[in-house]
């Protein structure tokens, strides 16, 4: 990157840039010299990647190729201006030259002509242009020159000589070409040399941006405050609850502008790394005269040489006191040390957006895309809702009706506030900075406020959604709408009614028993891990009885949004027994609210939602739970059990082999089509296409499975596989989760690598504090489901935890990690499993976990002493599943430590005993 900003170059193309992911600490270091990059690395191995670096203010966009090319990697942009439009190409070529190569070479151009003015091709081509033994270089030149191409590097380009590295560009008037320049003396230790090249083109973007703020750091604080209690106390509390937010928003504003107004200023786009102060810049442009004159003599190239190793150590010692300052100013504060991370490893990345001259007519698209989305899912479904389909339990009335909220008091509303802290969105009142620092005056009108929206069953004036559209997947294309979805930026107002609410109607869900058993999200003591537990520990019974189990992965189409108002309301009133202020409050949360899309400081206009309820809100994920409530009665009518979590629901049936084609090709398929049905009466929108099937079984089961695919309706086919991603685990068919372990190593090792080139930032007591986070977190995930794998993924498993060991404790690859594992007050992996289990055990015995896995745990009289019963189970399988397993280790562990009165205190002795056990001891604990 020296070599890049000394020369300041605009855009560069890097081959080989032995990359293994998309965001790590090369890619951290080079935003921090002002440069964008774009790149196509090689995933899990070494070697191999192309890149393109370029000044942010030049707006290159991702061109995503149609097909994956097997001679040679590429990185592809478009670079625009007013006039014309340049395709970069950067190519490194890999393996022999051959005619395939040529042939895909061929098919890139032809795909990509059409969508550019100008193509500009560069890169590490490893082709001997000169050869005279071979017509494939010629070959290679006849296709460049087909499309319009020209050699333009003819000097040696590889310390052996030959130029290996080449540019092709087609002559345009809009584009001039020249000073094509190989620096064989560029010192930066390849065999490849740089090569060098000036186009005279006009960027489309300007150096400079103005931006419009308020400079709130220069506000009195105390006479802001005191201006605000007088705000507060002149609110008039006859009011309803709209004009009193009105008329807060509007005092409050007006002060702001008394105390901070917006003034307007002209930034640079590009920033610097802020560790590069005055002295560094200065010893550079010593550096840099130094490097014009290093071929002299050879003591000027030593000079040279000398001033590159004392620019890089100044480079290090500023960058290391940057960061002591970070650190020593959070105090210990984990949020500002994962911030600090997450920028060094790049891990936090702006979001991206389509390319766009006029923001304000992009916000307004997005707007206009997004309702129009919902719209069609709506026209193709039934106009009217079909109550029948709703749970048969609504004709019976609940216990007790909820007809007001109780109030809510100061000390709520604060350990709420507490609890989740203060989160502002820009329709605020007040900046979060300012909210915090007043948040103690503010809270008794909080109260206020929340009390009056309950009783008066009115949420207007807090019912406007700022939008910002997120893009899905980092390797979607930024300019396809469809790749976008929408999430809610709430008022915190707003927010504090909504968790007021939430406590009130989970209190009468559970009072009431209302909750759905087979929901699973936003429950207390309900997770994805339970869930995988209770998954695996019936596909696991299921194949002791010789069975084959069938999973099916429903995905449905923007779930949340069009969701229908008044069969959300019938379902409030009739099933969960709403009514009067509480049913009108939900009516007004639900309706009449609106949205805006909000790119930076540019919004669209106001739209009205009329169907959905609000992504970003605490209510709306629950509320969708009560929503499809009865879905789960009706695909059981079928013989089939479903399991949601949230909008992810999955089809399970457990079955013979002999009884393959009446469960996959009749029952299946029949059940599909019906929860379509369903489905489609409460407006939700299934995907066929992106439907996934599993059959789980034993090798000798899956072996008599003849059946491997099905057709779902007209036009849809979908193929069984034999892995999918459960809930965030690779799920195999057999339940060997091998490939749930490589995939752990690969994304553990690829943070362990970016961990290692921070580490001298950082003490140890933070490196561990990080790593236990990003790389122990992920092996803890779910690990109950590891009990019973084989001994070869157990040692791939501890070789994740020694790596992350080795890290914080700066051992070198090949020592022996023991005592350090202690010294960490890390349980192994094995252990750790069995921890897993006895933690669950402990929390289904008294009742802190879900009651699919309370059911499991029942006990019988021994003697003098309660034992838990242990199913008689014989094959392998079974006794890795966890209505075995948690019963047998809770039974093993001494009973002074499973009567331990409270879950901390169980956990601080369980993992104590665990410390202390011998791998004998532990392998009959697990026996």
């Amino acid at each position: 990157m020296g070599y890049i900003e000394d020369r300041d170059i605009d855009i560069a193309g890097l081959c080989e840039t032995w990359l293994t992911d998309s965001h790590n600490a090369t890619t951290a270091v080079i935003k921090s010299y002002g440069y964008s990059m774009m790149h196509d690395h090689r995933d899990n191995q070494k070697g191999g990647g192309t890149a393109i670096v370029f000044k942010p203010f030049y707006k290159l966009s991702v061109v995503k190729l149609s097909e994956c090319f097997k001679t040679f990697e590429v990185t592809a942009a478009i670079l625009r201006s007013s006039t014309v439009k340049i395709l970069i190409l950067i190519m490194y070529r890999t393996g022999p030259l051959s005619s395939l190569f040529n042939q895909e070479l061929d098919k890139l151009l032809s795909d990509c002509s059409g969508k550019c003015d100008h193509i500009f091709l560069a890169g590490d081509l490893n082709i001997h242009f000169s050869s005279d033994y071979s017509c494939l270089p010629n070959q290679t030149l006849d296709i460049m020159h087909s499309y319009n191409l020209n050699k333009l590097v003819n000097e040696p380009t590889h310390c052996r000589g030959s130029s290996l590295d080449q540019i092709f560009c087609s002559s345009r008037q809009e584009i001039i070409l020249d000073s094509v320049h190989v620096d064989s003396s560029s010192g930066l230790g390849s065999d490849h040399f740089p090569v060098l090249c000036d186009i005279k083109f006009c960027p489309s973007k300007k150096y400079f941006k103005t931006i419009e703020y308020r400079n709130l750091k220069e506000i009195d604080e105390d006479k802001f405050s005191s201006d605000l209690n007088g705000i507060i106390d002149g609110i008039d509390k006859n009011d309803s609850f709209a004009m009193q937010v009105q008329d807060l928003t509007s005092a409050v504003s007006i002060l702001l502008d008394e105390h901070a107004p917006y003034v307007t200023k002209n930034i640079a786009v590009v920033d610097s790394a802020p560790w590069f102060d005055s002295e560094y810049r200065d010893l550079r442009k010593v550096r840099r005269r130094a490097e014009k004159k290093k071929k002299k003599s050879p003591e000027h190239h030593r000079r040279y040489l000398d001033l590159c190793d004392e620019a890089n150590q100044l480079s290090n010692s500023k960058k290391k006191q940057y960061f002591k300052k970070i650190l020593d100013n959070s105090r210990g504060n984990p949020k500002t040390l994962y911030t600090m991370v997450n920028n060094v490893m790049d891990r936090k990345q702006g979001n991206a957006l389509p390319d766009t001259e006029n923001i304000e007519e992009l916000a307004s698209t997005f707007n206009t895309f997004f309702a129009e989305k919902i719209k069609k899912i709506r026209e193709n479904m039934t106009t009217s809702p079909c109550i029948d389909l709703v749970d048969p339990s609504i004709d019976q009335k609940p216990i007790n009706l909820l007809h007001q909220f109780e109030p809510a008091t100061v000390e709520e509303i604060s350990d709420i506030i507490k609890e989740t802290g203060v989160k502002c969105s820009p329709a605020d009142i007040l900046p979060q900075h300012l909210y915090e620092e007043n948040i103690c005056n503010l809270t008794p009108l909080l109260t206020d406020l929340v009390n009056l929206s309950l009783s008066s069953g009115s949420m207007d004036g807090v019912k406007l959604a700022d939008i910002v559209p997120l893009i899905k997947s980092e390797n979607l294309d930024p300019n396809i709408l469809k790749n976008y979805r929408p999430v809610s930026n709430l008022t915190f107002l707003g927010k504090i009614i909504e968790r007021v609410v939430l406590n009130r109607l989970n209190s009468h869900l559970t009072s009431n028993n209302l909750q759905c058993p087979n929901q699973y999200a936003y429950k207390k003591n309900h997770s994805t891990e339970t869930l995988m537990i209770k998954i695996v520990n019936d596909v696991l019974i299921a194949m002791d009885e010789k069975e084959a189990t069938v999973i099916m992965l429903l995905d449905l189409s923007a779930a949340f949004d069009t969701v229908d108002h008044d069969l959300l309301l019938r379902i409030l009133e009739k099933d969960i027994g709403l009514r009067g202020k509480v049913l009108h409050w939900f009516s007004s949360f639900l309706k009449g609210r609106s949205q805006r899309i909000r790119l930076g400081k540019t919004t669209s206009e106001c739209i009205t939602i009329k169907f959905g309820v609000p992504q970003g809100s605490v209510l709306g994920p629950v509320l969708f739970n009560l929503y499809i409530r009865s879905i789960y009665k009706f695909v059981q009518k079928f013989g089939f059990n479903i399991f949601g979590y949230a909008d992810d629901h999955q089809i399970v049936k457990s079955f013979r082999a002999e009884g393959q084609v009446k469960v996959l090709t009749h029952e299946l398929i029949r059940c599909f089509t019906q929860i379509k049905f369903w489905m489609n009466h409460f407006f939700l929108q299934l995907n066929d296409s992106k439907t996934q099937i599993i059959v789980c079984g034993s090798n000798k089961v899956l072996n008599q499975i003849q059946i491997q695919g099905i057709h779902l309706s007209a036009g849809t086919t979908v193929r069984f596989v034999n892995c999918v991603k459960n809930l965030g685990v690779q799920m195999d068919n057999h339940l060997t989760f091998r490939e749930q372990v490589v995939h752990l190593k690969q994304k553990c090792f690829r943070t362990l690598r970016n961990i290692c080139k921070i580490r001298f930032l950082l003490t140890r007591s933070q490196l561990r504090t990080i790593v236990n986070s990003l790389v122990v977190s992920c092996l803890d995930y779910c690990n109950g489901i590891y009990f019973g794998i084989s001994g070869q993924l157990l040692n791939q498993l501890q070789l994740i935890q020694n790596a992350a060991a080795k890290v914080v404790t700066n051992k070198y690859k090949y020592d022996h990690v023991g005592e350090d594992l202690e010294k960490l007050h890390w349980l192994k992996v094995k252990k750790r499993i069995a921890f897993k289990i006895a933690l669950l055990a402990y929390k289904s015995v008294n009742g802190l976990a879900p009651d699919y896995l309370k059911d499991m745990f029942r006990y019988a009289h021994h003697g003098h002493t309660l034992k838990l019963i242990v199913p008689q189970f014989i094959s392998a399988s079974s006794r890795r599943s966890f209505s075995y397993i948690g019963p047998k280790i809770f039974n093993n562990l001494p009973t002074t430590l499973t009567s331990s009165d409270a879950v901390d205190i169980y956990k601080r002795n369980l993992k104590t005993y665990l410390f202390k056990l011998q791998d004998h001891e532990l392998d009959k604990l697990l026996s």
